[in-house]
């Protein structure tokens, strides 16, 4: 059978909504989908839009679903053409160079790289934009979001990160993604009577822990808050 799928709007709730409706389908190996992006500005996606659309088309192949994206829409054109997602897939890679200096593009989670990765990306930025500055909040924030995915998530790789760097306003743009058990239901291991927002809360909080590795001391999070700074924003997007 073949299904389609339309993005109808960039705003982040519209979009996620949709994501989570199309996991809903009962797909059969062998059925194919096509994702429309229809008027939607392609300078307006960001990187959280990429790396929870990337989430999904790896759901949709380890269930043996062709998935493809509109050669007709602006944004289909620029996921093929300029970020080359199909690498990520028929190609089998891991990370494919962007078309563009301001972007470092998706990075599937790699187990044995998720040590490596972060100081890759303090690297980059270093030698584009940020030349004698001191990355390591960067680095920190990055790589406690990839153990948090290797000891938490159960998301068996299916994974990805993505950053984007707004020069005219000096922003970097990190999302970080997978599709693994989700928060609320880590902490629920350890406190089951808690629902989604108190288990949300309780993730936050200093030194809490869900304890699924002998090396977890519920420091993750509050390393990642303190890479941002006054203006920056932190999301954490469940469920």
């Amino acid at each position: 059978m073949r299904y389609t799928i339309t993005f109808e709007n960039i705003a982040k709730s519209v979009w996620l909504k949709t994501i989570s409706e199309s996991i809903e389908i009962e797909y059969k190996q062998g059925d194919a989908v096509l994702m429309l992006f229809p008027n939607i500005d392609r300078n307006k996606i960001c990187p959280e839009h990429i790396v929870t659309l990337a989430c999904f088309i790896e759901y949709l192949y380890r269930r043996g679903v062709a998935p493809s994206v509109s050669s007709n829409d602006v944004v289909g054109q620029y996921l093929y053409n300029d970020l080359e997602l199909w690498k990520y897939w028929r190609g089998q890679q891991n990370y494919a160079p962007a078309a563009y200096d301001s972007i470092l593009n998706l990075w599937r989670f790699v187990e044995s790289e998720k040590d490596l990765h972060g100081k890759r990306i303090s690297e980059y930025l270093k030698q584009r934009f940020f030349k004698n500055k001191d990355l390591s909040a960067v680095e920190v924030g990055l790589t406690e979001s990839f153990y948090n995915i290797s000891d938490h998530s159960e998301a068996d790789g299916n994974a990805f990160c993505f950053l984007s760097y707004n020069k005219d306003i000096e922003k970097l743009n990190v999302a970080v993604c997978d599709f693994g058990i989700g928060i609320p239901n880590c902490v629920r291991k350890v406190l089951p009577a808690l629902n989604d927002v108190q288990a949300l809360a309780k993730a936050i909080e200093p030194r809490f822990t869900c304890q699924s590795a002998e090396h977890n001391a519920g420091l993750g999070l509050g390393n990642i808050m303190n890479s941002c700074f006054e203006g920056d924003y932190f999301w954490i997007i469940s469920g």
